[in-house]
């Protein structure tokens, strides 16, 4: 019986758990969850945002970067996880449109678990030449 996933995060907790036993745990690829999401959340809260935003954005995090990198040998796999009807911002589409620039074409956006792993699989087997 197939597990329906229901929200953005844990589609990404999913494939982060089936990457690392998959990849990481054996020391072929690298994967890290860039960090980057608005945590805004209530009145209280949002100077305190604010100020960690722009202390993130001093440290070189950058608007609209993908949410996972993929490191293997000396290439790499960017993945933006979206959910349902969601689109890229306008900072994600800023940031896919410099990864054009540097000529990185390894990058997609993905609406599930599935189409994750895909890509995944394929690039993996890309770089080792399976």
């Amino acid at each position: 019986m197939t597990r329906k996933i229901s929200h953005e995060d844990n589609i990404v907790k999913k494939y982060y758990e089936w990457f690392f036993y998959q990849y990481e745990n054996s020391g072929v690829a690298i994967c890290h969850h860039s960090p980057n999401e608005n945590i805004a959340v209530g009145k209280e809260y949002k100077l305190r945002a604010i100020r960690y935003n722009q202390k993130l954005r001093a440290m070189g995090t950058k608007k609209g970067f993908c949410d996972m990198i993929i490191l293997c040998k000396d290439k790499y796999l960017l993945l933006e996880f979206k959910y349902g009807k969601n689109k890229l911002s306008d900072s994600q589409k800023d940031f896919m449109a410099s990864l054009e620039k540097i000529g990185c074409n390894e990058k997609y956006i993905v609406y599930s678990y599935e189409e994750a792993k895909k890509h995944t699989i394929n690039f993996i087997k890309k770089v080792y030449g399976n």
